[in-house]
């Protein structure tokens, strides 16, 4: 694989930003190697790191070159610091960054697929919620959301003394107010631009394409209640319209476990020659 590191500077953000990027390479001998030829483009994964990561921490936690150097994939990893991948109420538009922006440029950058059925996304943690929520409101732009160890950000309960350290809990609350104007995110549930299942139901309402949603956690995660929340809501859709698939393993929310489910997203993902 080629392993790019770069910054460049963003409209969006009115900033450099930094993004780290993985290119499929063929292998010609020893010491000898050279970029996959592909005359569509290549297949495409935005994955997005979580809360307290940064763009650096799928390469530096995960095997995940290994994974993808077989699949023919290149995969895109942005920064976007502690944003929830929203247009923070106080801070920088990362939303539209991602969603419009980032594609634009990486694809005046590199060698990638236009087409959707070749084109995911998949996070963990607050990148599962990037990802569900990008992924949700252009859902036209992508075959599959992969979600690890969260949900719906704006449907979780807000965690007691039980679950957390008070201080954790009201870090939280900061960063929620920074992120969306108010500690509480239960007003913003039935808001299409911050509420996951608000956008689920404009999709289908408006008969645009869906992906499918590949969604899993550990059992031992404290997000583990949360999560339930974003299952109950997609398997009560009449008929699977995201062909809606959830999973659990042993496991907490560490990176031993968004590191095995990686792995089970990128076999479940199709990718045609």
């Amino acid at each position: 694989m080629i392993f790019i590191q770069t910054e460049f500077y963003s409209r969006t953000l009115e900033m450099s930003t930094q993004l780290n990027v993985l290119l499929p390479q063929k292998h010609l001998g020893i010491g000898c190697e050279a970029p996959v030829s592909r005359k569509a483009g290549h297949p495409v994964l935005y994955l997005l790191h979580g809360g307290g990561d940064d763009h650096t921490h799928w390469m530096r936690f995960t095997s995940l070159e290994r994974y993808v150097e077989q699949r023919d994939l290149a995969v895109i990893m942005p920064n976007v610091n502690l944003s929830r991948y929203t247009n923070m109420a106080y801070g920088l538009p990362y939303k539209d960054y991602v969603e419009k922006e980032l594609p634009e440029a990486v694809h005046s950058f590199f060698h990638l697929s236009e087409k959707r059925e070749e084109t995911f996304i998949a996070g963990a943690s607050m990148g599962a919620t990037g990802a569900l929520t990008i992924g949700l409101s252009k859902p036209e732009n992508y075959a599959a959301i992969g979600v690890f160890s969260a949900g719906n950000w704006v449907a979780e309960k807000m965690y007691t003394e039980d679950i957390m350290p008070a201080e954790t809990i009201a870090k939280r609350r900061h960063t929620n107010f920074l992120v969306y104007g108010m500690e509480d995110t239960s007003p913003l549930i039935g808001n299409p631009e911050y509420d996951a299942f608000a956008m689920a139901q404009k999709a289908l309402d408006e008969g645009k394409p869906l992906p499918k949603i590949f969604h899993a956690t550990g059992t031992e995660d404290h997000k583990y209640e949360n999560t339930q929340i974003t299952r109950r809501f997609f398997e009560s859709l009449p008929g699977n319209p995201f062909r809606y698939e959830y999973h659990e393993c042993p496991g907490t929310h560490c990176w031993k476990v968004f590191d095995h489910w990686i792995q089970k997203f990128l076999d479940q993902i199709e990718i045609k020659e």
